[in-house]
């Protein structure tokens, strides 16, 4: 059973929580991003980026679009 999605076309990413509670690590999205993140009641909790690419993004998560610059070697974390 999938525990979590990312969906990736340039330059946009779409993160996608599949279960009430969980985590993923390491998936790789377009633009040679990895991504991991964790959620908590289907909510996104914590979200990691490490960039083996530069470039510009859009992160989708339900509702929410934030835009990220991020530099290859570079990482980028958020959480809530």
């Amino acid at each position: 059973m999938p525990t979590g999605e990312v969906q990736s076309a340039d330059p946009e990413i779409r993160l996608w929580p599949a279960l009430p509670d969980g985590s993923v690590k390491g998936l790789f999205a377009r633009g040679s991003l990895q991504v991991s993140m964790e959620w908590n009641d289907k909510t996104l909790k914590k979200l990691s980026i490490f960039a083996r690419g530069s470039g510009p993004v859009t992160l989708y998560c339900g509702n929410e679009k934030m835009g990220v610059a991020i530099k290859k070697g570079q990482s980028m974390e958020w959480s809530r």
